[in-house]
């Protein structure tokens, strides 16, 4: 059944919405990474970041009042040229995947390369291939696999959106 999605920038409310019902693997493969465990503290480091960032994107379910998803990419100060994205989703994520997927493809993406981004990327647990396909179906190429990554040796793998797969040069 597809649904009918919003869009907006996510409120506060939006992102500790998503953070307190986030997917087991979301939580598993992004609060692993992060200093607390507490889905409540990794909320609200996410909302300091949201004015900063080069995009940050709620998608949710019409008649829904809370995002289903929250993504957010961020630019990085000493490479100016990568941006860094990650993305987190309660369990309504499937029925938001595919309007989010075709606004990564035709207006994320895009507009990152018309701002000088060359480079984007995102980690993701090599176990969670939910998270994988959906980097694959966005547009990313699965580049390494990143040994001993996380606090407990977990194995992710580094996924990149290139500049060179998306512009044809000459």
């Amino acid at each position: 059944m597809t649904s009918s999605v919003w869009m907006r920038e996510p409120t506060p409310g939006d992102v500790f919405h998503v953070a307190r019902n986030m997917r087991d693997m979301d939580a598993a493969e992004i609060l692993l990474l992060h200093k607390s465990l507490d889905r409540d503290a990794f909320a609200a480091v996410t909302c300091a970041m949201i004015p900063r960032a080069m995009a940050a994107i709620g998608i949710g379910i019409d008649g829904a009042p809370f995002c289903a998803a929250v993504l957010l990419i961020c630019g990085n100060e000493s490479t100016p040229w990568l941006a860094e994205a990650s993305l987190f989703a309660t369990n309504d994520f499937p029925r938001v995947a595919g309007p989010l997927v075709r606004f990564i493809r035709r207006q994320v993406i895009p507009a990152l390369i018309a701002d000088g981004v060359r480079r984007g990327e995102c980690r993701a647990l090599a176990s969670y291939a939910a998270t994988r396909r959906f980097l694959r179906h966005a547009g990313a190429v699965e580049e390494t696999p990143l040994i001993d990554h996380g606090p407990t040796s977990e194995t992710y793998v580094l996924c990149a959106w290139r500049r060179s797969d998306f512009v044809k040069e000459g």
